[in-house]
């Protein structure tokens, strides 16, 4: 009796002390899984956008966890809109951060994900050294639009002025910012907003225009019932130019903002869409769809440009900066493409833009670099716009759609309300 006695207390013995190796080593798994950079715990941050395979859909942490994993539902998926009879086409450009290269769909699907090889890397060319990829982007708190798309963006009088469709917000220092509380039956539709050395002036698809000289007080008039619907707007060589498209017109012309005529051209009209418009060396550029452009000194006489090198693809941005003697203008569009000219009518393409195939919407001169924004949080910048270096965090998810520079830093804003900043060093 005492032998087996003393068998079971050595058997017990001996599971208690298994049961505590055991808690021991599931309590340092826990650990180990939780804790990261250096002791620091780590705490989730789930991505706004649904990432997907084939088959699932969920929500990413940059540490590559994931939560909200589910399977789709429907073809598309009525969650994250995954399409099944899409048929991914990669690009033949590879995209990179800091750390990786890949190529990219328009759809945002990666192939051929890998580490750098070497610096600069022997695959994409990355090099560490060749500039600020993190360009210390910081995210704006309370943009004010809540969770409405921001559409753009000017700066002048010492103020920073954004809109939404509905809706307008200013800040002097572009981080801390106050709603417009203007109201106006007519304030909707807004499509853009520039500064024209004296004023604000806003515009909208339903040809009102408004204007303000401190961004806060605000007066509004109208362009008429001419089957016109502006989408972008500047001012040069004492003239205001509305490039626009839906309608029998597409471009518009006014000395003072309150009186306005039409370009009659029907070459020029035939575009379908003028997305944005410049002013820059004795010339005013007006882009669109189609790859098209076209150019005018006065603002009424119109040539078009023979070849802008984005074949049948919609340019969507432009802008005129660059150093003393350097100045250019540049275009982005669809697929990625980033084209620059000296004089508006010959144009030559950039070899790597470091937007795959991403569409990017704007474009901006400031600080020495010329800045330029896009779908998927992707931001780029250039010193001469011919070389691009990509921003590895820009701080947004979804689309970027207009940036300006301004108070000593670049501002841009997107959807979602969100409003970034940099100041560009």
């Amino acid at each position: 009796m005492l032998n087996i006695k003393i068998n079971r207390k050595e058997v017990f013995m001996k599971n208690v002390i298994k049961l505590l190796i055991a808690l021991i080593a599931i309590i340092g798994f826990i650990f180990t899984a939780c804790d990261e950079n250096n002791g620091e715990t780590h705490t989730h941050s789930y991505s706004d956008t649904w990432s997907k395979n084939a088959a699932q859909h969920w929500k990413e942490c940059s540490c590559g966890d994931k939560t909200q994993i589910a399977n789709h539902s429907g073809n598309p998926c009525g969650v994250c809109s995954y399409d099944s009879s899409h048929s991914h086409s990669y690009s033949d450009t590879w995209s990179k951060d800091a750390a990786q290269h890949w190529k990219e769909c328009s759809c945002g699907d990666k192939t051929q994900i890998a580490n750098h090889s070497g610096n600069p890397c022997g695959v994409c060319g990355y090099n560490s050294e060749s500039g600020n990829p993190n360009a210390n982007w910081m995210a704006v708190e309370n943009s004010t639009f809540d969770d409405y798309s921001i559409v753009s963006i000017a700066y002048g009088n010492n103020i920073f002025v954004a809109v939404s469709q509905t809706a307008m917000a200013y800040s002097t220092n572009g981080i801390t910012w106050l709603p417009v509380s203007f109201n106006s039956i007519n304030l909707f539709s807004i499509s853009d907003i520039i500064w024209d050395g004296n004023r604000f002036v806003v515009i909208t698809a339903n040809r009102n225009i408004f204007f303000s000289s401190d961004g806060i007080n605000w007066s509004e008039g109208s362009m008429g019932t001419a089957s016109f619907y502006p989408e972008s707007i500047t001012y040069g060589n004492n003239k205001y130019i509305i490039g626009g498209g839906s309608g029998t017109y597409k471009i518009a012309y006014s000395t003072d903002g309150a009186s306005w005529d039409f370009v009659t051209d029907n070459a020029i009209n035939s575009v379908n869409q003028y997305y944005d418009v410049i002013w820059g060396k004795d010339k005013f550029i007006a882009v669109g769809s189609s790859g098209q452009a076209v150019h005018s000194s006065d603002g009424i006489n119109w040539t078009p440009v023979a070849d802008t090198k984005f074949g049948n693809y919609y340019i969507s941005g432009i802008t005129w900066g660059g150093t003393t003697g350097q100045e250019k203008f540049v275009a982005v569009g669809n697929q990625g493409r980033i084209t620059y000219s000296s004089d508006g009518v010959n144009w030559m393409t950039v070899t790597d833009s470091k937007f795959g195939i991403t569409v990017i919407s704007s474009v901006t001169w400031g600080n020495g670099k010329f800045v330029a924004v896009g779908r998927n949080g992707k931001i780029a910048y250039s010193n001469d716009g011919e070389n691009w270096i990509a921003v590895t965090n820009s701080t947004f998810t979804g689309y970027i759609n207009a940036i300006t520079w301004g108070n000593n830093k670049f501002v841009a804003v997107g959807n979602q309300g969100r409003i970034a900043y940099w100041d560009g060093n």
